[in-house]
Order: structure tokens, then sequence, then C-alpha cells
């Protein structure tokens, strides 16, 4: 028992994504983009990818190396070695891929205190987008006009959206972080690889009066976006990701989530000590393939975890690949 159990902290495991249809997605903006296997079944508008989740919503299927199977929420708490003993009450972030066939509401999320006291859950919603794809008219909705609440809640009743939503222009490649309490809404068009806290909690404040798949309104929560709404100055970076440098680095929320993007040669090793500092590594092969200290092949659309144990000299990441890596640095 002790043996299997070395061997499973001890070796990558592999993510298999989750596929949620949506009233706004479209299946097709895929193409050409992220491959999916031709092995998987996938509905017709896919809206999301959950590339790697352990919320109730979409907890991830993981399968190791010994063919086990587990549940990621399970997992976590299983084996707490395999993830550093991180002291998160849970897997702390969410990975997907949005597909917005439809523009998406306009929303807004709670920061950690109110989801804590008010909701009873663990994680508010810091979330970030990288676009691999622009939206048709190349806008997205980033930010709100109104100078404290009063006037806020006052634009809201009065439906006075125009006035209150602020446009931010947008191409392939950029990268925007939205924090807790930022109004934003992606628009037709967009594919983006969305990193976020570990929370599916999204107050719609509006939805161009769209109805469900049953012909009713859908439900806003005016009252609740109101409460959570920020009028902090926007955290958000424009800075173009698709440039050929080895390691991107992103500005995030760090007690939150960290991430980066590599772009690998076969020509030299990147060696997994890089992330040394982090309790564990998630890792999604965007394009081309490479393999994990010599052993373990990932290709294109794959997505798999490292152990804390491996981040450490004399394992590394060997290929030609675009790879997005998620990871949560040890607390300073």
């Amino acid at each position: 028992m002790e043996k299997m159990r070395n061997r499973i902290i001890e070796q990558p495991v592999e993510v298999i994504p989750r596929f949620k249809e949506v009233i706004w997605g479209r299946t097709s903006l895929i193409e050409g983009i992220f491959p999916i296997s031709s092995n998987v079944k996938v509905p017709k508008d896919i809206g999301e990818i959950w590339l790697a989740s352990a919320h109730k919503n979409g907890d991830s299927v993981l399968v190791g190396s010994e063919g086990s199977r587990w549940l990621l929420s399970n997992f976590w708490r299983n084996f707490p070695d395999f993830f550093g003993n991180c002291p998160t009450a849970a897997y702390p972030f969410v990975t997907k891929i949005l597909l917005a066939g439809k523009d998406l509401s306009v929303q807004v999320h709670p920061d950690d205190d109110y989801a804590n006291l008010v909701l009873g859950e663990p994680f508010g919603k810091d979330e970030c987008w990288l676009f691999l794809k622009a939206p048709d008219e190349r806008q997205v909705i980033l930010g709100h006009r109104a100078a404290d609440k009063k006037e806020f809640a006052n634009c809201v009743l009065r439906r006075n959206w125009k006035d209150l939503f602020v446009w931010l222009n947008v191409k392939k490649g950029n990268y925007v972080y939205i924090s807790a309490g930022t109004v934003h809404g992606l628009t037709k068009g967009s594919v983006v690889i969305e990193v976020q806290q570990n929370s599916d909690t999204t107050f719609r404040l509006y939805d161009y009066d769209r109805l469900d798949k049953d012909g009713n309104p859908r439900d806003l929560h005016l009252s609740q976006s109101i409460d959570v709404v920020s009028f902090k100055p926007l955290d958000m970076v424009d800075s173009d990701w698709t440039k050929k440098r080895k390691r991107i680095q992103f500005q995030t929320d760090k007690r939150k989530f960290s991430f980066e993007i590599l772009n690998l040669t076969s020509s030299k090793p990147f060696s997994l000590e890089f992330f040394s500092s982090a309790y564990w590594l998630q890792l999604t092969v965007l394009s081309g393939s490479l393999t994990v200290s010599g052993r373990k092949e990932i290709i294109a659309g794959k997505t798999f975890l490292i152990p804390n144990s491996m981040l450490e000299v004399g394992n590394f990441l060997l290929g030609t690949a675009q790879v997005l890596c998620v990871f949560l640095n040890v607390f300073v």
C-alpha cells in the first residue's frame, strides 16, 4: 500500500477536461485554436471547457500512471503531499477555455470576505483572460463610470447601461486581470483562457433581456451586484503573450494564483527547478508536445498535474511546445 501511495504522489497525473453546453456557446470557435481529441464526444454549443477544477459544479477526473481514477477534490484531500501540503481549504483555482458564440452577461463577482461571511464559501472570484481569439467587435466590457455606490445603483435601477459600462479594446494576445468586484462582460466571438479562483459564483447585472431554454428571463442579481461592486482602479494589463519569449509571466494576485506561458524548443530542457517555490504545478500543452523528465509524453490539448516532489533539479520539460502553467507559490 505504501509503495502504491509513493508511486501516486511522485508521478504526474492527467486531468480529463469537462465540456459544458451553455446558451451563449459555440463549439466551432475552438477549431484551429485548441485541439480536442477525436475520441471525445462534445456537445453542440460548448461554452466552457473546464481544463482543471475541483469545484462541485465541474470536479475534474484525474488518471494516474497506474490507471487509478480520482475526482480532483478527493485527490486533494487524500494526497496532500502531492500538493506540497498546500494550506488552502480546497484546490484554489479553476482553469477554463471560454467560447463566446454570443455576448455573455455583464456580471460581477464577490471577493473572499463577502464569499466567506455572506455566502459561506471558501473563495471569492478574481479571474483573468488570455485572448486566443479577439471578439468580433474587438471590444469587451470592463469597468463602470459610477463615482459611488448610490450613482451605480441609480444607473442599474434605471437600466442606464450605455452611460454605466466602460468598453475596452482588445485583440488576440491581450491579457486582462479582473479583480473581484469588477464589472465585466465577454463579447461575441471571443475565445479566452480563463484562470480564476475556485468559485462558480456570478452575480448577473445585465443579460441583454435573454431568455433561458424554457423561455423565461434569466435571473439577475441586482442587489448582490450593488453590494459587491468595486470602485478601485482596474487591474488590467494589456500585454502580448504571443511574442516568442521563452517564459512569459503575468501579473496576478499571487496569494490566489500565478501563471505563465512557456515557449519551449526541443534544443534545450527546461528545468522544473524554476517552479521550486510552488506547491505543485498544473500545466496544459496549448500546442506541440513535450516529455516530463524524458518519461511522460504530453501532447497538445492535455492537462497534467506535476507533484511537488518533481519541482527540483534533475526533472525537466523537453519538447517543442507552448505551455500554460498555473500554480500557487509557497506563502511568504
